[in-house]
């Protein structure tokens, strides 16, 4: 993080991480493993600076990539790589009615936007009672993804030895 002048900064986070029976933080067993290991690669960045007196801005963009790979018993034939993304703005402030704290945020928590995977599936039943295989593809993007908004007050008290806070957050789009 670099503080680029009094008034803003600007930070950058890089990130490599290996699943392993897992994808970007979820599990899964059996057929509904969709992936041995998954390999993802970020990066975040976020600028944050003054707004005037007392007043504080944020905002934020990460970027991410996730190549997969699928297990050899499960639903899955192939995957394309999973990219995603997240945002956001905050915006804070401080001795609104004195010795107190005031933020509210909007964010887009990291969500998949491309990516696809094919999958070979029992569709039908012929007059033999064989099973009919079709190959189709799935869309891991989301299409409508998840949006945060949070609210925030804390009051300081008895000279900084309590406070008192309240917080709200609403979400629309649970889990995309």
């Amino acid at each position: 993080s670099w503080d680029l002048v009094d008034w803003a900064g600007l930070g950058v986070v890089a990130s490599q991480t290996d699943e392993r029976n897992g994808v970007l933080g979820g599990s899964g067993s059996g057929a509904l493993n969709l992936a041995r290991s998954a390999n993802t690669s970020a990066i975040d960045a976020s600028i944050r600076f003054g707004l005037g007196k007392d007043w504080l801005a944020t905002v934020s963009y990460g970027e991410g990539l996730t190549r997969l790979n699928i297990q050899p018993d499960g639903l899955l034939d192939s995957a394309s790589a999973l990219r995603s993304r997240s945002y956001g703005i905050a915006v804070a402030t401080h001795d609104v009615l004195g010795d107190d704290a005031f933020g509210f945020a909007l964010t887009r928590p990291m969500h998949i936007y491309s990516g696809y995977g094919t999958a070979s599936v029992a569709t039908a039943v012929d007059e033999a009672g064989n099973l009919t295989i079709s190959h189709g593809q799935l869309a891991f993007a989301q299409s409508t993804p998840e949006t945060d908004l949070e609210i925030g007050y804390t009051k300081t008290l008895l000279e900084g030895r309590l406070s008192l806070q309240t917080n709200a957050a609403y979400q629309l789009n649970v889990g995309g």
